[in-house]
């Protein structure tokens, strides 16, 4: 039974080695800061994410509209070309 009990230097090394209870609340005090900073820059995070998704999004309508005067400019040319095609052949005729 004596070797399952704590000697007196023993359990002098525990006092020494345990926290205080101001110290166990200093340390929950900074967890508490370094949780709250961790949410702020997720928040912050999550705000440039929506700044960038807004971003593509009017880059993709952007671009969209792009291929759209291309795709018109592009049968502007082809039925101009046939115009030509056909007034050169009046010409010639």
């Amino acid at each position: 039974m004596r070797n399952n009990l704590a000697t007196k230097q023993e359990l002098e090394d525990i006092k020494t080695n345990a926290a205080t209870k101001a110290e166990l609340n200093e340390v929950k005090a900074e967890m508490a800061k370094g949780v709250a900073a961790v949410h702020q820059a997720i928040q912050e995070i999550d705000v440039i994410v929506k700044r960038l998704e807004q971003n593509q999004e009017q880059q993709m309508q952007l671009w969209l509209r792009q291929e759209r005067i291309i795709d018109m400019l592009c049968r502007r040319s082809i039925e101009h070309e046939t115009a030509i095609a056909d007034l050169r052949l009046a010409i010639k005729g």
